[in-house]
């Protein structure tokens, strides 16, 4: 009894003091203590505080086991009548994954011991929102459930419990609906309300959501910030997987931007929390192949997978991450290999009903990458449909920029006019962002399907946008995409341009001529202009009338207007 009652004391303590490991150690010892005995009020609570020291030290593939100690602690509590004890354990931010369904039940089994539209209730129903969202296809009940939260907040006016649920929206709206311009608003929301209230009592959650959604809005500069002040909270408190995560959202970003020796540094430090944690060991892999490193990213996308296979198989993020990385190692590096892999992650990652999320949109952009390097026509296709229903730009986890991707898929199954418009689009989102790294690729892309397609003005459109690729991939030493850009601009200088087609037969020298007469030039300003005589000006307007059909300068200035030949192609 001595020693249970001193671990429980000590091991609280050390709960309270965020010294995570130490608490572990102290709940662990009584428990060894009570080992063959029954249940009882001593043990249920080492039960509750295990469950808590183990949220905060287990790495983000096994946290979803530290609820399995605290069932048997909620069962005691409800049997016993000591409702507030087993309340408490509901209540707990026990870490929420997409394996966390015993976290749902637990909640539902909680909502039936407190009145519905109680203060408690409240409290239950923000933790059985998030935890709905967790689980895909169940969007319309976590909304539901949290809404009824917020109105309960706001009754009691409960603050704290309203930042919370805020927070939960913010997430609900992104990794459920894609929806970043709503989740913003959520997190921003919270993140002022704490503000006006001094409470400081956030977690990192709702500054997390708020630099993920500003990313996928193209506000780079606008997410730093708050990825800051995500991480210096989840430092504050010492959760092992909340730092990984917090690092990896700052790690990401620095590498959005280009900004290697940063991403590598905040890399670094989140391998040393969790080695495991699949968002940092992705991104570490993406980063060392960007820069040519291929026996470093290998070893990463080995250590990803192996990561996979340790986890539970289902639509996690650990099963949805694989096939992306995999895809975005073929895609920079050119080889193709462990497609198998990727392929049979694929499909456990959108075996859920769940037609849309953040999650399964992962997977589907690993295997449309696989399709692309295949140049596979049916599987393109299928993942083109199913990206373009629901579009995404960016996110820590893609590192590639969605409208880049459409435009690849669209290249592959020959919609090329398409393909340009997705690449135009990538183009704008990536200068907005500052997103170097990814408008270099975009660059190199886009200048690839204009060659292939070889319209009218495409080769000099091709050029330009090689010279500016690898203007800044030479600039952010990406060796791997500076070599196809050498490559593809030899390919280029060896492609003849294709001359445009002009209306009536009309030569590109002719429609000079015609856009000078039409611009009011005499004959002889045009003859200056163009470095030519004035009888071989002469003779180009007199082809020009002949092929137009025009009368006089009126006749052909209405023409060069009405067949838009006024701005050049």
């Amino acid at each position: 009894p001595t020693v249970v009652r001193y671990s429980l004391v000590a091991g609280v303590r050390a709960l309270a003091t965020y010294a995570w490991e130490e608490a572990l150690g102290h709940f662990q010892v009584g428990l060894a203590a009570k080992e063959g005995q029954a249940m009882d009020a001593d043990k249920a609570a080492l039960l509750f505080g295990l469950g808590r020291a183990q949220t905060a030290t287990l790495g983000r593939y096994r946290v979803h086991e530290a609820v399995a100690p605290v069932r048997p602690a909620f069962e005691y509590y409800v049997a016993a009548g000591d409702v507030p004890s087993a309340l408490a354990i509901a209540e707990y931010p026990f870490r929420l994954t997409s394996q966390s369904a015993e976290v749902t039940q637990l909640l539902d089994e909680a909502l039936k011991l407190v009145p519905s539209d109680s203060h408690q209730a409240g409290r239950l129903l923000a933790r059985y929102g998030l935890a709905l969202t967790r689980e895909l296809g169940n969007f319309e009940a976590a909304v539901e459930a949290l809404h009824q939260a917020l109105a309960i907040a706001r009754r009691e006016n409960d603050t704290a419990l309203e930042t919370t649920v805020l927070t939960s929206m913010a997430m609900a709206q992104w990794t459920r609906n894609l929806n970043p311009q709503e989740s913003l608003e959520y997190a921003l929301r919270a993140i002022e309300l704490d503000r006006r209230v001094s409470q400081s009592q956030l977690d990192h959650n709702a500054h997390w959501w708020a630099a993920m959604a500003s990313i996928a809005l193209g506000d780079l500069e606008g997410a730093g910030p708050h990825a800051a002040a995500s991480l210096a909270i989840a430092e504050k408190r010492g959760e092992r997987v909340s730092i990984a995560q917090t690092l990896h959202g700052n790690e990401d970003l620095a590498h959005l931007q280009g900004n290697w020796e940063t991403a590598r540094d905040f890399s670094d430090r989140g391998l040393a929390v969790d080695h495991r944690d699949v968002r940092l060991v992705s991104g570490r892999a993406t980063l060392e192949y960007e820069l040519g490193d291929f026996g470093q990213g290998d070893a990463y996308l080995e250590r990803l997978v192996e990561t996979m296979r340790l986890s539970p198989p289902g639509p996690t993020l650990e099963y949805s991450i694989v096939p992306l990385a995999i895809g975005m190692a073929a895609r920079i590096t050119g080889i193709a290999r462990q497609f198998d892999i990727a392929e049979a992650a694929a499909n456990r990652a959108l075996s859920s009903p769940s037609a849309v999320s953040l999650a399964t949109q992962l997977a589907r952009t690993g295997v449309a990458l696989m399709a692309v390097e295949r140049g596979d026509v049916a599987v393109a296709k299928e993942q083109y449909g199913a990206l373009m229903s629901k579009r995404i730009t960016m996110t820590p986890m893609h590192l590639i920029c969605g409208h880049r991707v459409l435009g690849l898929l669209g290249r592959t199954i020959g919609k090329m006019d398409d393909a340009v418009a997705h690449f135009d689009d990538s183009l704008a989102f990536c200068r907005k962002a500052g997103a170097r790294p990814e408008l270099a690729w975009t660059c190199h892309d886009y200048a690839d399907t204009l060659l292939q397609r070889n319209g009218p003005g495409d080769h000099a459109r091709a050029t330009s946008l090689l010279d500016e690729s690898l203007s800044i991939s030479h600039q952010l030493g990406m060796r791997p995409l500076v070599e196809r850009v050498v490559a593809l601009q030899e390919k280029a200088r060896s492609q003849p341009a294709r001359s445009p087609e002009y209306p009536g037969g009309l030569t590109e020298r002719e429609v000079e001529v015609l856009r000078l007469v039409a611009s009011g030039k005499s004959n002889a300003e045009i003859a200056g202009e163009l470095v030519v005589s004035i009888r071989t000006v002469e003779r180009h307007i007199s082809n020009i009338y002949g092929k137009t059909g025009s009368g006089g300068r009126a006749d052909a200035t209405a023409f060069a207007f009405t067949n838009g030949l006024m701005t050049s192609r």
